[in-house]
């Protein structure tokens, strides 16, 4: 039985919730936890079986609400609309393609769902978003946001078929689950890009807003409402990630943006310095895989999906500080061929089929059938390459979502969030001008 998913729940004004003691910026205030809490958190998950053989055994137990994932089994009855999402939790480990953000975020045993601690306002605004009517503007953003299956919280341990007290609960954060926007590519090449001309929320104290105001001026957040936070391109050759790492973003002026796109869509013969972390530099890597007519596709498609995700934000009116954009594609040359193909086709059976937006539905619907009766047929393999030909079937060539809401609150009456708006631009700008640049290598 799967449960309901939750009934909308308002999204908490920029007052409504205060801010965990000693809370950083908006771009660093998550649920208080030590390195112990993430440490527990992580020993805690890597203990969930996804089912209960015996109920003599003790083990911690999470309860999800919200609809829960593919597959997802109970450790508990469903009651008063809750299911239990243990098997999200099962085995979970760091997220390995995680190029900004925080510590603490996991990914469950097959790789296919993140679990991310959150703040209440964040699991607000999703439950908020699922359940938008279709005719709502904040539906507008289903498409560029990740799937939302659901949160987890950590209640006790099993023992004798009973919930007992675990000590250390009360410090583990409430998480999301959400679906791993890289899980389906074999080499993932991801960007986050911080969108916004604003760090802090109007209840901050006067000192955080000094601070703020000030982060901002130094970076390209306050002239060009977005900052390069990370990224990470697909280096055949050595096998590896050329990484892009946060302090080039701090670092970065306008004219240097321009540098941060070359870094993750490069031409083959481009040569791209080593960057630390710490700032060090070492020797340039070249002859990267994509070839160019390829990088030109990706640049199209990032533009319109950005135009796209531009024209949903500038319908609704919220603020949305410290968001995100994060944009994944495929780094393996054959992989990413073999998508654009998928693609095509896609496409052109939609074109000559006319199909109305109630139909479109229906098609995708029937494919994802289709995929899941493929899965059932691989499930016996057991040694990966199963599920690695899953993948390499329903890879995208590319994904753009827009993600982390801990400071996102509706603003009724006030207009679109103009420094969102303003990144997004931003950002469009310079994968037109990168596009331009590729588009001249070919010809």
């Amino acid at each position: 039985m799967t449960a309901p998913p939750p009934a909308p729940i308002p999204v908490p004004g920029p007052g409504d919730i205060d801010a965990p003691e000693g809370a950083g910026d908006a771009e660093t205030t998550q649920p208080p936890r030590t390195d112990a809490t993430i440490e527990a958190t992580q020993a805690i998950a890597s203990a969930i079986a996804s089912e209960t053989k015996t109920q003599s055994e003790e083990q911690p137990v999470y309860v999800g609400t919200g609809t829960p994932p593919p597959g997802a089994a109970s450790l508990l009855p469903e009651e008063g609309g809750e299911a239990a999402l243990a098997r999200a939790a099962r085995g979970a480990t760091a997220l390995a393609n995680q190029v900004a953000g925080h510590a603490g975020v996991m990914v469950d045993e097959s790789g296919s769902l993140v679990i991310k601690p959150a703040l209440p306002r964040e699991i607000a605004f999703y439950q908020l978003v699922q359940t938008s009517p279709r005719s709502a503007p904040l539906a507008g953003l289903k498409p560029f946001l990740p799937k939302f299956y659901g949160t987890l919280a950590l209640t006790g341990q099993l023992e004798g078929g009973a919930i007992a007290p675990l000590p250390g609960a009360t410090n583990v954060p409430e998480s999301i689950v959400l679906e791993n926007l890289t899980y389906r590519f074999a080499r993932p090449c991801v960007l986050d890009a911080k969108l916004g001309t604003v760090l802090h929320a109007p209840d901050a104290s006067a000192d955080k807003k000094a601070r703020m105001i000030k982060k901002a001026g130094e970076t390209t957040t306050g002239s060009a409402g977005l900052r390069l936070t990370g990224a990470s391109t697909w280096h055949a050759p050595s096998r590896g990630y050329i990484k892009t790492p946060r302090g080039f973003g701090y670092a970065a002026t306008l004219a240097d943006l321009p540098e941060g796109m070359r870094r993750f869509f490069p031409l083959p013969k481009d040569a791209l310095p080593f960057l630390s972390d710490e700032g060090e530099t070492g020797e340039a890597y070249t002859d990267h895989a994509t070839p160019p007519r390829l990088a030109a596709r990706l640049l199209a498609e990032l533009d319109g999906e950005l135009a796209r995700l531009e024209d949903a934000l500038g319908r609704i009116e919220l603020r949305a500080v410290g968001a995100s954009v994060l944009v994944v594609y495929e780094g393996d040359a054959e992989r990413l061929a073999a998508a654009f193909e998928r693609f095509d086709r896609r496409r052109v059976t939609l074109a000559a089929k006319s199909l109305s937006q109630d139909s479109e539905e229906e098609g995708e619907e029937s494919e994802e059938s289709e995929s899941e009766d493929e899965d059932e047929d691989d499930e016996d393999d057991g040694d990966g390459a199963a599920a690695d030909a899953r993948r390499a079937r329903t890879c995208p060539p590319i994904v753009v979502r827009l993600i982390d809401f801990a400071h996102t609150w509706l603003e009724e009456g006030e207009g679109p969030d103009e420094g969102v708006l303003l990144g997004l631009r931003t950002l469009r700008g310079l994968v037109q001008a990168r596009r331009a640049e590729v588009e001249a290598a070919i010809a």
